[in-house]
């Protein structure tokens, strides 16, 4: 198990606010990065060691989650999204049976094997500071933060941080300006910077989502600009944003 790359799945996990019962991990999540990390057990008069009154959270163990948005469901904080990616998934272009969405002949079942931690380790890159690529992301961030400091809701190192390694790792991108890096760039405006916005009164901040409206027509992600122009329109005059519909890609 320990060479293995672990996903652990917690389904309907904002049926209670995940800062309350997640509290926990989205802090030691980050300082297992340079330290071994534990969980301290509850495990009362228990004749336990000390280490046994521990749980590890190992590096290759990765945690998804999936939620739903209703009247029966908490938002995320803040505090939550400058630790997570969120993937908001808006309306298909067009309904399908289960049988037409898996007609490419793949299932789940067909996969053999598994990925060790060595392998993900080996995927991924670490950011160069001085390069052309991060100093391009470092641009769009830091005018960004402008605005969102302007909206009340800034963002700090961590954000940075995250952003910066997501879009570097991203398939395909080794130029700034670059298809892929735009498409990588969008990405996290949508998965952790415009989700904090949810509720803005639009006539109250109209010049600031405007600046973001000039940011994301330099990025040029077509998928971004409607999601956006889209979020601009919810009901009672508040910024709604609900994710991105991107194009079907052909076959």
């Amino acid at each position: 198990m320990k060479a293995r790359l672990v996903i652990v799945l917690l389904d309907e996990m904002n049926l209670a606010r995940v800062e309350y019962y997640f509290s926990d991990f989205l802090s030691k999540l980050e300082t297992r990065r340079s330290q071994a990390t534990y969980l301290d057990l509850d495990v009362g008069s228990l004749p336990l060691r000390e280490e046994e009154r521990k749980l590890p959270i190992p590096k290759q163990f990765l945690f998804v989650g999936t939620m739903n948005e209703d009247e029966t469901t908490q938002s995320l904080s803040d505090k939550v999204l400058d630790r997570a990616n969120v993937l908001t998934f808006g309306k298909p272009q067009q309904l399908k049976l289960r049988e037409e969405a898996n007609s490419n002949g793949s299932s789940a079942g067909s996969f053999q094997g598994y990925v060790s931690y060595s392998q993900f380790e080996g995927w991924m890159r670490k950011p160069e500071p001085n390069s052309d690529l991060v100093s391009q992301i470092h641009h769009y961030l830091d005018n960004a933060n402008a605005i969102m400091d302007k909206l009340g809701h800034p963002f700090a190192h961590r954000v940075y941080q995250a952003i910066t390694r997501y879009v570097v790792n991203y398939p395909g991108v080794v130029e700034e300006n670059s298809e892929a890096f735009n498409a990588a760039l969008a990405d996290q405006f949508g998965q952790k910077l415009l989700p904090k916005l949810r509720g803005l009164m639009i006539d109250e901040c109209h010049k600031e989502l405007e600046n973001f409206s000039s940011i994301f027509k330099q990025i040029g992600d077509r998928a971004l600009i409607d999601a956006f122009e889209t979020a601009k329109e919810g009901h009672f005059g508040q910024f709604q944003w609900r994710g991105f519909v991107y194009p079907e890609q052909s076959k």
